[in-house]
């Protein structure tokens, strides 16, 4: 609310010329309540009558100005956990030394310091239900291909519905959750705009080509 009101001060005294407001009351809300559509529904009506009291400002204020809104992800709510880090302590191989994981809620980042190991893990992963590992075809596609592997060398990405648990993220479980195969329905986001953009948004790269743009043509135009 603080970021809102203080966006409509700047609009209502011409300082703005461009500002990106972020606003994460709805990531909250989906994550604890993912099916009270009421809830959703409230939250939703109230982001829009903020929405339309920035345009009505900028109306009264400017000659020319674009606004955008750019949602962020779905979310999926929780159906079952997968305990994943019992199964590979399991293994008895040494955390830090022959191998490391990450465990986030939806997924598994690995990395084999011993690449001795590196089989005996994979070996383990093909054989949890509701998971896989992702091909290096599939690292490309996403885009997470690092030459440095800086996000693992290995990721098991969990179905959607399913949560591991426990993780390094978030600790236990939580009623919804995001970070499933970006081709899920569940994880479909929004890009409302009052202007055509200049780029159409196909992946979360082309959102920052969208904003450079309009500072671009914001300095242009003085």
């Amino acid at each position: 609310q603080e970021n809102l009101h203080d966006l409509l001060e700047r609009v209502r005294n011409r300082s703005v010329q461009f500002c990106l407001l972020f606003i994460a009351g709805l990531d909250n809300l989906m994550h604890h309540s993912p099916s009270d559509s009421r809830k959703i529904a409230e939250c939703l009506k109230h982001y829009e009558q903020q929405i339309e009291n920035i345009i009505a400002e900028a109306d009264d204020r400017y000659d020319r100005y674009s606004l955008s809104v750019i949602s962020g992800h779905g979310m999926t709510a929780r159906h079952a956990v997968l305990d994943i880090k019992s199964k590979i302590n399991k293994l008895g191989l040494r955390f830090g030394k022959d191998y490391i994981a990450f465990y986030d809620p939806t997924m598994v980042r690995l990395w084999y310091p011993d690449h001795k190991v590196k089989s005996i893990i994979i070996e383990l992963l093909r054989d949890i239900q509701h998971a896989r590992l992702l091909s290096q075809e599939e690292m490309h596609k996403y885009n997470i291909n690092f030459a440095d592997n800086m996000f693992g060398e290995a990721l098991l990405l969990i179905d959607p519905g399913y949560q591991i648990e426990p993780n390094d993220h978030t600790g236990s479980s939580l009623p919804g959750m995001h970070g499933y195969a970006p081709e899920h329905e569940d994880s479909f986001g929004a890009f409302l705009s009052t202007h055509q953009p200049p780029v159409t948004p196909a992946w979360i790269g082309d959102f920052f080509h969208i904003m450079q743009a309009t500072v671009n043509d914001c300095a242009a135009s003085g």
